[in-house]
């Protein structure tokens, strides 16, 4: 049994089973925890309620490592802590984070990337990394500095590790009718900067506005002209119509 001390707890809005749906690794089966709170307000978000802590419940380690030791571990091998925006708590899955590696589990974290620190508080135990990247027509202020050193600090550790550093880190934004073309360019240069090998997932909006396929295959066209791996890649789940 883990000690409980008052860093050892975080809001968590659910803890489900489904397939992963977006990104990189779809289909497979993954055990998911979202956080509840975050530091973005985007307006395409497709969990709203889980920005919000209110809607969160306060859950020790002991309580999430009983629940995941539940689940059919033949079947659900990997782990994605999501949200709202999990390294949030980054004092509370520094704890959590091996409790899950000794039941043999694959652990994964998706990120808005734009908590360095708290990035550097927890990498070292990750196998996965999605960072969806938010440019200012999501409806936040957008740092390139932010993100460029926040890559920089994935791409160290992630090949320190000898992961082999991709497809164990890979990056997503989201696209609908408000996405510019200028911004689909200008987030490719800076990837490029950092490592023209790094994945990048142009993901269609689901909520909201949504954006029409020629001008998301044009998107992509124009992002390749400056990375190397640029995908066009639903949310599978959504289609599916199941969590």
């Amino acid at each position: 049994m883990v000690q409980n001390t008052k860093e050892k707890r975080a809001y968590v809005s659910e803890i489900f089973t489904s397939i992963q749906g977006e990104g990189l690794h779809v289909g497979k089966p993954y055990l998911f925890i979202r956080f509840a709170g975050c530091n973005l307000e985007c307006h395409y978000c497709d969990t709203p309620r889980s920005r919000d802590k209110k809607y969160g419940k306060v859950l020790n380690l002991d309580q999430i490592i009983c629940r995941i030791k539940r689940i059919n571990h033949k079947i659900y091998k990997s782990v994605c802590l999501t949200g709202g925006e999990p390294l949030l708590y980054a004092d509370f899955i520094v704890h959590l984070l091996p409790e899950i590696k000794k039941l043999g589990c694959q652990v994964s974290i998706e990120t808005n990337g734009t908590l360095v620190k708290e990035l550097k508080k927890v990498i070292h135990h990750l196998d996965i990394l999605a960072v969806s990247i938010k440019p200012v027509s999501s409806g936040n202020r957008f740092s390139e500095k932010r993100y460029r050193d926040f890559l920089k600090t994935a791409r160290f550790w992630l090949k320190l590790k000898k992961k082999g550093g991709y497809p164990s880190f890979f990056t997503k934004m989201i696209i609908d009718r408000e996405t510019s073309e200028s911004e689909v360019v200008k987030i490719a240069r800076m990837l490029a900067s950092v490592d023209k090998g790094i994945p990048l997932v142009l993901q269609p909006a689901t909520s909201g506005k949504g954006v029409y396929k020629n001008r998301l295959i044009r998107l992509q066209l124009e992002a390749t002209k400056y990375i190397n791996d640029v995908r066009v890649i639903p949310q599978i789940h959504k289609i599916l119509g199941i969590k």
